[in-house]
């Protein structure tokens, strides 16, 4: 076995090495993240937060806030889209333009509102919110993997829109 042979070894068992290291840190944070979901989630407490009065058009429904830079918004957008099915009280929130989202959004509304998202704002997107008519913020999800935007309106569902 010559030297070049044995370091171009090493150096395969090293990247291996860093692969496998951030796999496991991505794993991790994906777990971190849903533990925090379910925490809240079993909670379930009174937030004292509400949407400004300016968001109307807001208030009484469930809200998907979203932004274009977070590609798990693009994945969560198409599962409410799948699950609107017509549903009047699904909305987008986002703080940039609505006609970015105008081709995936389908049938939903998209909302436009900078001072409603800066309630939120401290929340990575993307945030499923249930907003009670007078504009308090009822219920805050945030979806952590595949699947749990529909699990989520699928539950509230059976709950009926707000509290």
């Amino acid at each position: 076995m010559t030297l070049a042979y044995a370091g171009l070894i090493g150096l395969v068992v090293v990247l291996l090495v860093l692969y496998l290291g951030l796999v496991r840190l991505h794993y991790d944070v994906r777990q971190l993240r849903r533990l925090v979901l379910e925490q809240m989630q079993s909670r379930q407490p009174d937030l004292p937060l509400g949407l400004p009065r300016g968001s109307s058009e807001l208030y009484g429904r469930t809200v998907l806030a979203l932004s274009t830079t977070c590609d798990t918004c693009w994945a969560a957008l198409a599962e409410a889209r799948a699950h609107a099915d017509g549903r009047t009280d699904l909305v987008v929130l986002t703080y940039q333009d609505p006609h970015l989202f105008a081709s995936e959004a389908g049938d939903l509304t998209v909302v436009h509102s900078p001072g409603a998202w800066s309630v939120i704002s401290p929340l990575p997107p993307p945030v499923l919110l249930r907003v009670a008519p007078d504009g308090r913020l009822d219920t805050v999800v945030l979806p952590a993997a595949a699947g749990d935007v529909s699990a989520t309106l699928s539950r509230w569902d059976g709950q009926g829109a707000t509290r």
